[in-house]
């Protein structure tokens, strides 16, 4: 039976591969913390590096390998392998938490965004950083995650924002059944699209498409609350079809003044792009703005396809590829 070796920073994990379970579960299952979201290979969240072995794809339709590393949710090691995890020392000290949770408060954001705010047992340790997510359940329901839409704040409540998704079965529970004192089953924080320590740039580009500000708002209201990083100048943009759907204008313009931040809004659909350009995505707003990225970092959340446009777009402007962070929002 083929051995698997996790690595994490300096720790170390080996374990017996277990057949036809795929590496994601298998380090989960070694209670090592590793972020992992859709499970169909969109996401990206649970690539790693495999530095030794080979693997198979649990299924062949399903992504295994890519630019960055191997797809542990579809993966099978066909013979010993070492995965090498991905590593964030500003991550330390964070651990997942498993945990029951209620709904504290729903509250009507459009007609179709809900602010969902979740209130933890009076014991439970939860600590995150800014732009990482949770996963919640709800028994005959798949889990589904859902980013933290501000800072840690003094009455520890949590706050995602949920749009309308008919397809989806955790969406149509919130929108339609669920109430205030529901039970739910909580697992995180997860992710890694957070704030480095140590960074020092001449200025940070934030991109966002639809629900995708929320992480984006927690990564920006929490700067200026300790030691992060030197972000330099600041812009954000945010992405719609038209402008009844900007469900969280007011909060971003009153975030902008208070802060410094550069923000603007594109709309994919409207009958005309901003004056003097002909952008109507935020990637293309951002190129017109910021024709040299070489001193920059870059923050993209929301729709994969703006996501995958947006990286190359960037390395096209010299942006050095470690200092892309992305989230992609996947429907479910």
């Amino acid at each position: 039976m083929p051995t698997v070796q996790f690595v994490s920073g300096r720790k170390v994990c080996s374990v017996s591969s277990q057949a036809e379970t795929s590496l994601l579960d298998q380090a989960l299952a070694a209670g090592l913390a590793v972020s992992y979201s859709c499970r169909r290979g969109d996401c990206g969240q649970c690539v790693a590096t495999l530095s030794a072995g080979e693997v198979e794809p649990i299924d062949a339709a399903r992504p295994l390998l890519g630019a960055d590393g191997v797809f542990l949710c579809n993966a099978l090691a066909r013979n010993d392998v070492v995965v090498v995890l991905p590593y964030l020392p500003e991550l330390e000290g964070i651990r997942v938490l498993r945990s029951p949770c209620k709904i504290h408060e729903l509250g009507h954001m459009s007609q179709d965004v809900l602010q969902v705010t979740l209130r933890l047992p009076p014991s439970a340790q939860f600590e995150y950083r800014p732009g990482q997510y949770i996963r919640l359940a709800r028994q005959g329901i798949l889990p589904r995650s859902y980013s933290l839409s501000e800072p840690p704040a003094a009455d520890k409540l949590l706050r995602i924002h949920v749009r309308r998704v008919d397809e989806g079965a955790f969406s149509r529970y919130l929108f339609g059944a669920a109430k205030a004192g529901d039970l739910l089953h909580l697992e995180g924080p997860l992710g890694r699209f957070i704030l480095r320590e140590g960074v020092s740039v001449r200025k940070t580009v934030f991109l966002a498409t639809g629900t995708g500000i929320a992480p984006i708002h927690a990564l920006l209201a929490s700067l200026g609350q300790g030691p992060t990083t030197r972000c330099g100048e600041l812009f954000l943009y945010w992405g719609n079809r038209v402008q009844a759907d900007a469900y969280f204008q007011a909060p971003l313009q009153e975030l902008a003044r208070s802060s410094g931040v550069s923000y603007f809004e594109v709309y994919s659909r409207a009958p005309g792009a901003e004056p003097g350009t002909t952008a109507r995505h935020v990637q293309d707003l951002m190129a017109s703005h910021h024709p040299d990225l070489t001193e920059a970092q870059v923050f993209a959340c929301g729709n994969p396809a703006m996501i995958e446009d947006a990286r190359r777009r960037s390395a096209q402007l010299g942006l050095p590829g470690e200092r892309f962070f992305s989230d992609p929002f996947t429907a479910s």
